[in-house]
């Protein structure tokens, strides 16, 4: 009888060790940065990009033309990127377009996508990204142009 308890307290405690390693394991790739950054025209707030195992989230966050509560214009374009090795890859888009849309201040959406064609079915990690950056593109009334402005949202890991 007493075999069998110290039997079963070995298989237990060794379920509990492994469990916790597992999670331990998963818990060195969840990465979170919150994000508040500026460009000479924009101002990006609380973005928020998320790497879990498998899985990259983007987004929640506001974007507003600075120095004005108001601008109208007929299209507002962004893209967030993920530099990665020798690779760019979009991984967050929103377009506006139509008469006389009010662009001072845009909500980013936000977008969740499978992360296992960056590593060959392998984790993504903060230290396998070179890059994450947004290009804006809107229409300068002014200008009667398209203008584009680039926000570095994050620089490091691989290669840096």
């Amino acid at each position: 009888m007493k075999k069998r308890i110290v039997s079963l307290l070995v298989v237990v405690c060794s379920a509990v060790v492994l469990c916790g390693c597992n999670r331990e394991d998963e818990a060195d790739y969840h990465y979170t940065w919150s994000i508040t950054k500026e460009s000479d025209t924009w101002k990006l707030e609380d973005y928020v990009i998320e790497i879990v195992p498998m899985k990259l989230t983007a987004g929640r966050g506001t974007l507003q033309m600075k120095n004005t509560e108001e601008y109208n214009t007929d299209f507002f374009n962004f893209d967030t990127y993920v530099v990665h090795g020798n690779k760019k890859r979009r991984i967050h888009s929103k377009s506006v377009s139509g008469a006389a849309i009010d662009i001072a201040e845009e909500k980013t959406g936000n977008i969740e996508e499978d992360t296992s064609f960056y590593n060959n079915d392998s984790f993504l990690t903060a230290g396998d990204i070179n890059a994450i950056y947004m290009m804006i593109e809107w229409w300068d009334t002014e200008q009667e142009e398209i203008v584009k402005e680039k926000i570095p949202l994050y620089s490091g890991g691989a290669g840096n």
